[in-house]
């Protein structure tokens, strides 16, 4: 008797905190608590990752929206130069083919060339034959080509200018009183279009290749 509470002193006293819980309830309430801080990481990684590939969508998204504003601003301002000269070349020359003055109109067509635009420009009667022509650029242009290219939309031309094709044609038509004397089609160039294209396709790359990197460098440690 004696002996027994004895041996009972003596044996070490167990640590609650590193005890291992015999009730199944205890075990439970144990283990959720030891999972909560890894649900919650996971939830933030999530909501993180979600932020920055909404912030590379609307990034990507308003890349491309200003660069077919720039562009179809650029395409306007082009076009309405080209339109503006086609129409001052057919004013100038239409009482001059209602009257076949053709001497004015070849002086007139070789002065073309102040315009550094223009590619060339051919002159048509009514019956579809040659009044005078000019040609800066040594190519044999063929007016079906151009008739073709008058009847594209603005973004179709806008893509073949992205394509590689550098020029665009213009159909503009003479009036002397009340008829129609000829049609002017003037091959206007875009080579220098063509190239800020270029350089906004280069410039809008390079960016979202940037956005793309620091996105994932901010994710690589989620």
């Amino acid at each position: 008797t004696l002996n027994n509470k004895f041996d009972t002193l003596q044996r070490p006293i167990s640590d609650p905190d590193t005890t291992a819980p015999n009730d199944p309830q205890s075990a439970r309430i144990a283990t959720r608590t030891k999972n909560k801080p890894h649900k919650s990481l996971a939830l933030r990684t999530r909501i993180n990752l979600l932020g920055y590939v909404l912030s590379l969508g609307c990034s990507i998204a308003l890349g491309l929206t200003m660069l077919q504003i720039t562009a179809q601003t650029l395409w306007d301002n082009t076009t309405h130069d080209a339109n503006a000269v086609a129409e001052i070349v057919a004013l100038n020359n239409a009482r001059e083919v209602a009257f076949n003055e053709m001497d004015v109109l070849t002086a007139r067509f070789d002065n073309l060339a102040l315009f550094a635009d223009i590619r060339g420009a051919i002159l048509k009667d009514p019956d579809g034959v040659d009044i005078t022509r000019y040609i800066n650029d040594g190519l044999d242009w063929h007016v079906k080509e151009l008739i073709a290219d008058t009847k594209l939309s603005d973004r179709e031309k806008i893509w073949a200018v992205l394509n590689g094709r550098d020029w665009l044609a213009l159909e503009t038509p003479l009036i002397f009183g009340q008829d129609q004397v000829a049609t002017l089609y003037l091959i206007w160039d875009l080579s220098r279009l063509q190239s800020h294209l270029y350089q906004l396709l280069e410039a809008s790359s390079i960016a979202f290749i940037v956005i793309l990197v620091l996105v994932v460098l901010a994710t690589y440690q989620l």
